[in-house]
């Protein structure tokens, strides 16, 4: 039986002027699947990200959720179809309250705009579904704090619910455990783990044990071009991987 694939990039690249900054590549995605991109520094995963989410167009090529041309949406567009993404550096309102950020993050999914006569938390459905998230993300006794007074841990995860707020069932997540201590980023692990259950991921990570502690499948960029694509205990023992991550000399990439 045939599935549509949650994401489909379909001989996508992007180049500016003369210069290729992504080759020509193919890659799905299957609902509910959890994929790791990973490789060195310059290879493009950021430049893909921005493709998928809209903050860049290809320059030829294709990209699909499920089943439909996304390419040339906005990221606007792509929210209300269910695309979420979280930044690598965080992107909050550091003078707002954690609570108020949540309130914010959910107010395109109940179909609320800016009343500036009515307080966000008068809305019900909406302050029950912001403390729900605020519970699961453990940050209920930080909910009137500023966020610019949370640890840098707690604004990761905090930009990681309001990734979640709207229901999306297609997360791109971006370094999500950036500058984390190992127990931090256990924590982060296991949290992304149970609210994404069910939802399809892609996520950019450099610690290799969080990938492979996430990742049902890993994606590895060099030099713009996709050399691998496996299971993890497959990009383990690749030697394209390991030339990429140990600096040995690269195999050649017909």
């Amino acid at each position: 039986m045939r599935y549509t694939p949650a994401l489909q990039v379909q001989d996508m690249g992007y180049r500016i002027g003369n210069t290729e900054i992504l080759r020509p590549m193919d890659l799905t995605i299957a609902p509910g699947e959890r994929v790791a991109l990973i490789g060195p520094n310059g290879a493009g995963k950021t430049t893909l990200f921005n493709l998928i989410s809209g903050r860049q167009r290809p320059t030829r090529g294709g990209i699909f959720l499920n089943g439909q041309t996304i390419a040339g949406c906005t990221p606007s567009e792509l929210h209300q179809r269910g695309l979420a993404r979280s930044f690598q550096i965080t992107h909050l309102f550091p003078n707002l309250t954690v609570l108020d950020n949540m309130r914010c993050a959910l107010m395109r999914s109940f179909n609320i705009g800016l009343c500036f006569w009515r307080a966000l938390s008068k809305h019900a459905a909406l302050e029950e579904k912001a403390q729900l998230l605020l519970t699961q993300l453990q940050l209920t006794a930080h909910q009137n704090i500023l966020v610019k007074h949370l640890s840098y841990a707690d604004q990761r995860t905090l930009e990681l619910g309001l990734a979640l707020a709207a229901d999306s069932t297609l997360l791109l997540l971006d370094e999500p455990t950036a500058g984390m201590s190992h127990s931090e980023s256990r924590l982060v692990v296991k949290l992304i783990r149970h609210m994404t259950e069910g939802k399809t991921l892609l996520l950019v990570e450099h610690d290799m044990g969080v990938v492979f502690d996430l990742a049902d499948r890993i994606v590895v960029l060099v030099d713009g071009r996709i050399v691998a694509n496996d299971a993890p205990e497959s990009i383990r023992r690749n030697p394209l991987v390991r030339a990429a991550y140990l600096g040995s000399a690269q195999p050649e990439v017909p």
